[in-house]
C-alpha cells in the first residue's frame, strides 16, 4: 500500500471518530497521570516521614543513653563538697541536687492543739505523738549527708547495702522496723488496710460526699472537724502537699485510719518516701521528717560536736474556722482563753453560738491592745 492510501486513510479515521470519544481519552489519560503523580508525592512524603522518625528515634535513643532514663536539669549550680562524707564516687555527683531540696521540718502541735483531747488519743493510739510533740533536733547538714549516701539498692534483698545507709564512716540500719520502733509503734510489720474511696469519702465528710470525687481530691471544706485537724497535721508533717483545698486519695486513707483506727504501717510510709531521694536528681523533692531522721542517725552514730541544728518552724495551731465554718463538729472543742488572767482552759460547746461568742471575746482581747499602742506611737 502506498504512502499516500495510508495517509488518507488515517484521515478519514479520524474525521469518523467523534470528538466526545477524544475528549474523554484526554482525560482519562490527564487522570491517570494525575493518580501516578498523588502516588509519587505519597511515597515521597512517606519516605520523609520515616527519616524524620528514625532521625528522631535515633536523637531520642541517644538521650536515654547519656540520661538513663533520667531528666537532669542543667542550671543547677555547684555546691561546696568542704567536709562531706561520700561512701561512694557516685553521691557526689548528685550532691549539688541534694542541696537544693527544701527540708519540710516537722511542726510540733501548739499547746493550745494539745487540749484537743479526741484528736491526742487518736494520735496515741497510732504512735504519732513522737511526729506532733518532742519531735526532736534537726541536723540539716547530717539529714543531707544521709540522704545522698543511700545506695539504689537499699531495698534489694539480694544486696549487701540492703536496707544499710553508711553516714560518715558508720554504718546506720534504715527499715521500717527501725522507724516504727523508734516511734514507739509495733516493729512488726502490718498490712496496709485499703478501704473503699467511697467509704473513706462517706466517712471523712460527715455524710456530705458520699461518693468519691471524679477529680480525685476530696474537697478540704467538706470534712468534718475532726478529719480537717488530721488533715491540717498530716499536710504538714506526713506527707507534703499543694493541694491546701483537696486531700489526695492517699493522704484520705492515712486520715481514714488514724480516725477509725484501723491498721497502718506508718515506718513503711515513713521509709518509701525518704526512698525516693535515692539516684534521684530532682531539686522540688522535699526531704521530709528530717528532725526524725536526725534522731534516728544519732541513736546509732555519734554527732559531731559543732553540728548545726536547723531552725524549727512556728507551733502548729488551728485556725477557729476550722470549728465554726461548713466542717460538721464531731469533736468537743477546748481552747485556751486568750486573757492574761487566764488560768486554765475552758469547755466549749459543740454549739456554734457558744463558739463564736468565745472566740469574739478572744479575739477582742487580742485587738484592743494593738490597737492602743498603734495609737500611742
Amino acid at each position: 500500500m502506498s504512502q499516500k492510501k495510508m495517509t488518507l486513510m488515517m484521515t478519514l479515521q479520524f474525521k469518523e471518530t467523534p470528538v466526545s470519544t477524544l475528549s474523554m481519552k484526554k482525560t482519562d489519560v490527564l487522570a491517570s497521570k494525575k493518580v501516578a503523580d498523588g502516588k509519587k508525592n505519597k511515597k515521597d512524603r512517606a519516605s520523609v516521614k520515616t527519616s524524620q522518625k528514625s532521625k528522631t528515634s535515633q536523637i531520642s535513643t541517644t538521650a536515654r543513653k547519656l540520661l538513663k532514663g533520667k531528666r537532669i536539669p542543667t542550671n543547677v549550680p555547684d555546691a561546696p563538697v568542704n567536709n562531706v562524707s561520700f561512701h561512694f564516687a557516685s553521691s557526689a555527683q548528685s550532691w549539688k541536687f541534694i542541696v537544693q531540696r527544701r527540708l519540710g521540718v516537722e511542726r510540733e502541735l501548739h499547746e493550745d492543739a494539745l487540749e484537743l483531747k479526741e484528736i491526742m488519743d487518736l494520735l496515741v493510739n497510732a504512735g504519732l505523738m513522737r511526729i506532733v510533740k518532742d519531735i526532736g533536733r534537726c541536723f540539716v547538714q547530717l539529714v543531707r549527708e544521709f540522704i545522698v549516701n543511700i545506695p539504689t539498692d537499699c531495698d534489694d534483698e539480694s544486696s549487701t547495702k540492703y536496707r544499710k545507709v553508711y553516714v560518715r564512716g558508720k554504718c546506720v540500719n534504715f527499715s521500717p522496723e527501725v522507724i516504727n520502733e523508734f516511734l514507739g509503734r509495733s516493729p512488726v510489720a502490718v498490712a496496709d488496710e485499703e478501704p473503699d474511696l467511697n467509704r473513706v469519702s462517706n466517712t471523712l465528710t460527715g455524710k456530705l460526699v458520699r461518693k468519691w470525687p471524679k477529680k480525685r481530691l476530696l474537697p478540704s471544706g467538706k470534712l468534718t472537724t475532726k478529719y480537717a485537724v488530721l488533715f491540717k497535721i498530716g499536710g504538714a508533717n506526713w506527707m507534703a502537699t499543694n493541694h491546701l483545698s483537696g486531700v489526695t486519695a492517699r493522704l484520705a486513707k492515712m486520715l481514714y485510719l488514724i480516725g477509725t483506727g484501723g491498721e497502718f504501717d506508718f515506718g513503711k510510709l515513713v521509709f518509701y518516701q525518704i526512698l525516693k531521694h535515692s539516684g534521684s536528681y530532682a531539686v522540688r523533692l522535699p526531704i521530709l521528717f528530717p528532725c526524725l531522721l536526725s534522731e534516728i542517725i544519732v541513736h546509732q552514730t555519734v554527732v559531731r560536736a559543732d553540728e548545726p541544728q536547723g531552725k524549727k518552724p512556728m507551733p502548729l495551731k488551728f485556725d477557729y474556722r476550722l470549728f465554726v465554718g461548713t466542717h460538721v463538729p464531731d469533736i468537743v472543742l477546748t481552747i485556751a482563753k486568750g486573757t492574761a488572767s487566764a488560768s486554765g482552759t475552758q469547755a466549749i460547746g459543740s454549739g456554734k453560738d457558744d463558739i463564736l461568742t468565745e472566740l469574739r471575746a478572744v479575739s477582742k482581747s487580742w485587738v484592743t491592745p494593738f490597737r492602743r499602742a498603734k495609737s500611742g506611737s
